[in-house]
């Protein structure tokens, strides 16, 4: 039964999970709620971004190399990650 969804997702040829299907629209039209799946894939897997209980976080460099995260919340508050040769880090928002 919980596995129900997937068969029908790639039985109408939907490459990406979706949460919601809203069947009254296409597939990707804007009407359509997306995962968020790839997004914590990213942030958990890639960098490491597993905040505690009191927010205090850490990121690591993804396998993937440098990158920009910029509007990320995390326990309420604003953050931005940057990835470059020096590493990961948090900055502040805008920086």
């Amino acid at each position: 039964v919980l596995t129900r969804w997937w068969q029908v997702q790639r039985d109408r040829g939907l490459l990406t999970p979706v949460e919601f299907l809203s069947p009254g629209y296409a597939p990707g039209a804007l009407l359509q709620g997306w995962s968020g799946m790839v997004v914590s894939a990213m942030l958990c897997g890639g960098l490491g971004l597993r905040p505690d209980l009191s927010g205090a976080a850490e990121v690591h460099t993804p396998p993937w190399g440098s990158g920009n995260w910029r509007h990320l919340r995390v326990h309420g508050q604003a953050r931005d990650v940057v990835v470059d040769d020096s590493g990961a880090r948090f900055v502040e928002p805008g920086e």
